[in-house]
């Protein structure tokens, strides 16, 4: 498990979150991106089931990753939770290779 604190100077929480959740974006700023496709979309809780194909080098092959991710607004802050559902996976058998390990949780604020 890996826990950093970032700051980002100038940045609104908004901005910060968009960034993040931008998938389109995404494959401008990520050279490892190679695509994405929108899964299915629960509008109800927020929650998104996506497939990323990231680039990895010559000697290691793409990973695929099927997760489910949310985002919620709280007071002036956003909670993002990015986390690989086995239930799907389960159903993605004929993938080449894919992560069954991968959560990402993020906390934004603006300053206090």
């Amino acid at each position: 498990m890996h826990c950093s604190q970032t700051i980002f100077e100038d940045a609104t929480p908004e901005l910060v979150r968009d960034f993040f959740w931008d998938d389109d974006f995404r494959l401008k700023w990520d050279p490892m991106l190679v695509c994405f496709k929108i899964l299915d979309e629960f509008p109800l809780n927020g929650t998104t089931i996506i497939h990323w194909i990231k680039k990895f080098p010559f000697f290691c092959s793409d990973r695929e990753y099927i997760f489910g991710r949310r985002i919620w607004e709280s007071g002036k802050a956003y909670y993002c939770v990015t986390k690989v559902s086995a239930k799907i996976l389960l159903s993605m058998r004929n993938c080449k290779t894919f992560s069954n390990n991968f959560e990402l949780y993020l906390f934004i604020q603006g300053s206090t």
